[in-house]
């Protein structure tokens, strides 16, 4: 945005009662060694960070971010790039996930996908359509390739 002059629209607010006890329950559930990766969503959104964990582990992904509460006020890309603070993705497995809903109690925690045992990474759009489908090389050669300020 600052390279282009680009103005952006509303700031992520952080809910300063909620945001500590996010936190507070991040830390505990990743104490009872509930979660195996997590990654914040502040710089690209959603769909960087679930790449950035692909990239990580070598696994494929399916996630349908509609499942999320805010979805059906968002545009695709807005659902999917979103930048937020107090937002995280957590890789959990299955035999965890109790614990994790255990120790995030009444605060909001969405499942939205699963790990897969191929390279490919797929998130759903709104409209319930594939909104991208890629090998994780075609990811990471697009992530590595600078950006073509023509």
């Amino acid at each position: 945005a600052l390279v282009n002059r680009l103005e952006g629209g509303q700031v992520p607010q952080v809910d300063k009662e909620e945001a500590p006890e996010i936190f507070k329950a991040l830390h505990l559930a990743i104490q009872k060694q509930a979660v195996r990766s997590c990654h914040d969503l502040s710089e690209g959104g959603l769909a960087v960070a679930a790449a950035e964990m692909a990239f990580a582990g070598g696994y494929g992904m399916k996630l349908d971010p509609t499942r999320l509460p805010e979805a059906l006020e968002l545009s695709t890309p807005s659902l999917l790039f979103s930048e937020s603070n107090t937002r995280f993705l957590l890789e959990v497995a299955l035999d965890k996930m109790d614990v994790l809903y255990e120790c995030f109690g009444d605060l909001p925690l969405v499942d939205i996908g699963e790990v897969i045992g191929t390279r490919q990474f797929t998130i759903k759009g709104n409209s319930g359509n594939t909104a991208i489908s890629a090998s994780l090389d075609e990811l990471k050669a697009a992530w590595k390739t600078p950006l073509a300020w023509d």
